[in-house]
């Protein structure tokens, strides 16, 4: 399974990430959030027998979007640490 952002909508998790930023935001200020989702499993998935993730899939979206993940999780410590 393929958890995306619209996923974690749909499951409920955002409304338990709303309430932890909360939270930190009461006892320490500011806070952002940045999820990076339908993140990969396995380095080689040629070397596991799963049925559960589309290897092929994944391979792909980490290869087009885990790179602008890195690029906004850069930015997010350029501004924690500005």
């Amino acid at each position: 399974m393929n958890v995306t952002d619209e996923m974690a909508e749909a499951a409920g998790y955002n409304k338990h990430f709303a309430m932890t930023k909360w939270a930190l935001e009461t006892t320490f200020g500011e806070c952002e959030l940045m999820l990076c989702t339908d993140t990969l499993q396995y380095d080689d998935y040629d070397r596991y027998d799963s049925e559960a993730f589309d290897g092929k899939a994944k391979l792909k979206r980490h290869k087009e979007v885990f790179p602008e993940d890195c690029k906004r999780a850069f930015e997010l410590g350029v501004r924690l640490t500005s």
